[in-house]
């Protein structure tokens, strides 16, 4: 019996070392051709993590007996994308690079991802998933828009500069004024015409008045008043014991040279300041929602890769549960040595390490979710579940047009021209501040008085007694020094922010160029990182059927299931960054709310 043995292990021995020479030369007997470059991937049948599949249960051997039958088709249908996407990032067929020659595995095939990734996600064993809060990308940004402090900061802003317009138009509101008033006094005479020594005169006087103020908006300003007066006296030389006195007047100022202009900007400066901090605000706004989105796509989609990821893992122990069975029952079969269980132990261990890795990672991508979402401290303890999965939106972009979206959309570009208008609106107040102040005024009034006071305001609407006036008026600064420095000051102000809209449109310009490039690269790694998985999987297949024949050992088979558990994750994380790529570029354009159906809407009330 130890005779036998022997045998078998020598010859096991003499064949493993015949294989190991021969492995470069061999070629799978049945192996399929790699992925075309213009070809989808095929996907492989993906099974439930947590148990194998029932096809996989009933094989001693085989992983992926769907993988193993598929063929590539040959042209699939390309992803659906939003007519607005297409409208804004898709260069037209006429305006597509022709010509030029690239390496197969970079060709701009059609993509459709596979199943493994397509497929719903799953949460770890250890979580309940009937307590998982489901959740799609529309969900998170809903509820990260509208429990984001930052969000509220701005929107906060955006009210103050609201109301700081309002305050600031107050200047032109009317405003109106009334005043009573009543005297009585005794006192002797201060001449012989009041009357004689040692006599007590009595004054009493009542007085009521009203008056109003208008400031327009081209400088001029009216002030209308009606006064009222009423006096009882004892003294000689009184008209009478008593006299109603009643008078109407109205003048208009109106300035010539410094506080005006024809256009109305000067009158209005301070409202039109107020009005650029508000729309500074709300573009710091938008601004702020723009990043919040695109935080939040971003931990969407990580939680969303550290969950597939975690079944491609599960996948890949399941794999090495199956070859540590068929390395038990070939090593109970006298085919393999017992020291071979060691390996495919050893393989298994390292596989569930790697699950228990993957499962930290889904809790720590979860974390990041929650917190960019605001969440109540209740709801930390719910598992998360992304619904949505990734898609491919194949991408031609024009780079003219997306920079001339930037420059249309991007919040910073409309702040630093709010900037410059300001800047200009203060050079021109500066300006204006160096001439002379001269204004015109008249005045036009009327004038009643009886011993009653109907007859008081009958002589008033007679306008039998009445006055007009004109005023001019001029205040100079020879030297003017103080004007001329704050002109210069706000000439250095503007040449500053038009220096500043240059340096961010330059900046923009690179921006958007590195976001389309990053498109193209991410679908260039996307189609190579396909072929990989392809290709790892016919690799797979090849190194079963060598152990199969007893031409490979556990050690190569391992290698070959670690190649493409890596290649998958490799695919998925290439989507998952063509993802990113397309929303980095909705952001540098400006366009990422509105691709995503996001209105702010700030009233400021």
């Amino acid at each position: 019996m130890l005779r036998h043995r022997f045998v078998v292990f020598s010859c096991s021995s003499v064949l493993f070392a015949y294989q190991l020479a021969s492995a470069e030369t061999l070629a799978p007997s049945n192996s399929s051709e790699p992925l075309s470059p213009t070809a989808a991937p095929s996907a492989p049948n993906s099974g439930s993590p947590s148990a194998p599949s029932t096809e996989r249960g009933s094989a001693p051997i085989a992983p992926r007996e769907a993988a193993q039958n598929a063929t590539l088709p040959t042209e699939i249908a390309t992803s659906a994308t939003p007519p607005s996407e297409i409208a804004t990032s898709v260069t037209p067929p006429n305006e597509a690079t022709s010509g030029t020659t690239t390496p197969s595995y970079l060709s701009a095939g059609r993509y459709t991802p596979p199943a493994f990734i397509s497929e719903p996600t799953e949460l770890p064993s250890v979580a309940a998933p009937a307590s998982a809060w489901r959740l799609r990308k529309s969900d998170v940004i809903q509820a990260t828009l509208r429990n984001n402090l930052g969000i509220q900061l701005e929107r906060e802003s955006v009210r103050s500069g609201t109301y700081s317009e309002q305050a600031a138009s107050g200047t032109f509101e009317p405003s109106i004024s009334a005043s009573y008033r009543h005297r009585d006094s005794d006192s002797p005479p201060s001449n012989t015409q009041e009357g004689t020594a040692g006599q007590i005169i009595n004054n009493i006087d009542n007085s009521w008045n009203i008056s109003g103020s208008k400031q327009f908006h081209t400088a001029t300003r009216a002030d209308v008043s009606f006064n009222n007066d009423w006096s009882r006296s004892s003294q000689g030389n009184a008209i009478s014991p008593d006299v109603f006195r009643t008078s109407a007047d109205l003048t208009v100022t109106q300035p010539l040279l410094r506080g005006f202009s024809m256009d109305g900007d000067i009158q209005t400066a301070a409202i039109l300041r107020a009005r650029f901090s508000s729309k500074k605000a709300l573009e710091a706004a938008r601004l702020q929602a723009a990043a919040t989105v695109l935080s939040a796509e971003n931990a969407y989609w990580d939680l969303t890769e550290a969950l597939k990821s975690y079944q491609v893992r599960v996948r890949s122990w399941e794999l090495a549960q199956q070859q540590l069975k068929l390395t038990e029952r070939q090593i109970q079969a006298g085919v393999l040595p017992p020291s071979d269980r060691i390996n495919a132990e050893g393989t298994l261990a390292r596989r569930g390490l790697s699950l228990v890795e993957a499962e930290s990672n889904i809790e720590r991508t979860a974390d990041r979710l929650r917190q960019l979402m605001n969440l109540p401290e209740a709801d930390w303890k719910k598992p998360l579940l992304t619904v949505d999965a990734p898609n491919f939106v194949e991408l031609r972009p024009n780079l003219e047009r997306l920079l001339l979206d930037a420059q249309t959309h991007r919040p910073e570009l409309q702040q630093t021209q709010i900037d410059l208008n300001q800047a200009a609106l203060d050079a021109r107040v500066a300006d204006n501040g160096k001439l002379p102040d001269l204004s015109a005024s008249a005045s036009y009034g009327l004038i009643g008085q009886d011993t009653t006071y109907g007859g008081a305001l009958g002589e008033l609407t007679d306008a039998r007694g009445r006055y007009w006036s004109t005023f001019v008026r001029l205040n100079w600064t020879p030297l003017n020094e103080q004007r001329e420095a704050e002109a210069a000051r706000a000439g250095v102000a503007r040449r500053r922010a038009t220096l500043t809209k240059n340096q961010l449109l330059l900046n923009i310009d690179v921006e958007v160029r590195q976001a389309a490039r990053a498109v193209e690269t991410a679908e260039k790694q996307l189609y190579a990182a396909a072929n990989s998985r392809s290709l790892s999987e016919q690799s797979l297949r090849a190194e079963e059927r060598k152990f199969q024949n007893g031409m490979s050992n556990n050690f190569f088979v391992a290698q070959r299931q670690e190649e493409l558990a890596q290649a998958e994750l490799a695919e998925l994380s290439a989507l998952i960054r063509h993802e990113k790529a397309r929303a980095d570029l909705q952001m540098a354009t400006g366009k990422l709310l509105e691709q995503r159906s996001v209105k702010l809407e700030f009233d400021g009330r």
